[in-house]
């Protein structure tokens, strides 16, 4: 998303800008809302995966054993 801000013409970075440009404040709300949802999704996505593959590993939650 940061390389959109640069310069490109399409994507949420790019409608983002515009969507700020033009003093459009509910679709930049929703933009925003939508890119955080994608990034939630994607680093709990990232989390499972390191459950999965590193099941043998012990797990620190900061809770004393």
């Amino acid at each position: 998303m940061i390389g959109e801000f640069m310069g490109q013409q399409r994507g949420l970075g790019a409608a983002l800008v515009v969507a700020q440009q033009s003093s459009d404040v509910a679709r930049t709300w929703g933009i925003t809302l939508v890119s955080s949802l994608i990034a939630g999704l994607a680093f709990a996505l990232v989390g499972i995966t390191e459950r999965l593959a590193t099941s043998w590993a012990t797990t620190t939650t900061g809770a004393s054993a």
